[in-house]
C-alpha cells in the first residue's frame, strides 16, 4: 500500500490482540480516517457462510467465513479479509527506521484470477454455486488455484455466461 508511510504500515501488520473484529474495525478507523468501507454478503443461513470485501482506496480483499452460526461466520470473514491485507501479519514488530514503506505481499496471480471469476461468477448470480469451489480457500498449490479457476470457468460457460 504505496499510500501508506513506514509508521502506519507497522500498525498495519502488529500483531492483532484478540480474534474481535471491534479491533480490526478500530484499527482501520485509526489507520485509514474512516475512509474505507466494508461489504458482508451472506451466502448461506442454514451452513453459515459469509463473504467479507474490505475496500481501501483501490485496494479490495475478500474473506470468507463459515461457522455454527452467521455472527462467528461474519466474524471469521473480516478476520480473513483483513489478514489478507496484511492486518496483524507481524509476529516480532520491528522498529520502524526508515520513511520508506515497504509493500504489502502482491496477492498471487491464481489468487487474483480466481477473485475475478469468482466477481464474474457474483455479478451473473452464480456466488452460491461458486462458493462450494472457494470454501476451503484458493486451494495450497498452484495444480489446485488452476483446478479451482477451471471449475469457475466452467461454472460460468455452462449457465450460459463469457468466462
Amino acid at each position: 500500500m504505496d499510500f501508506l508511510n513506514a509508521e502506519q504500515l507497522q500498525a498495519l501488520r502488529a500483531p492483532l490482540r484478540s480474534s474481535e473484529t471491534s479491533e480490526i474495525l478500530e484499527r482501520l478507523n485509526t489507520l485509514f480516517q474512516h475512509d474505507w468501507s466494508l461489504e458482508l454478503e451472506v451466502f448461506s443461513v442454514e451452513h453459515p457462510t459469509v463473504r467479507a470485501r474490505l475496500k481501501i482506496k483501490h485496494i479490495v480483499r475478500d474473506g470468507l467465513g463459515q461457522a455454527d452460526g452467521l455472527k462467528e461466520a461474519e466474524q471469521q470473514a473480516i478476520s480473513n479479509a483483513a489478514r489478507l491485507l496484511g492486518m496483524g501479519t507481524e509476529t516480532d514488530v520491528p522498529t520502524v527506521s526508515t520513511d520508506q514503506p515497504s509493500p504489502l505481499p502482491e496477492k498471487p496471480k491464481a489468487h487474483q484470477h480466481i477473485d475475478d471469476m469468482l466477481e464474474k461468477c457474483r455479478e451473473a448470480g452464480l456466488s452460491k454455486e461458486a462458493l462450494r469451489y472457494i470454501i476451503n480457500g484458493y486451494g495450497t498449490t498452484v495444480e489446485e488455484s488452476r483446478q479451482i479457476y477451471v471449475s469457475l470457468r466452467e461454472l460460468l460457460k455452462k449457465h450460459g455466461h463469457h468466462a
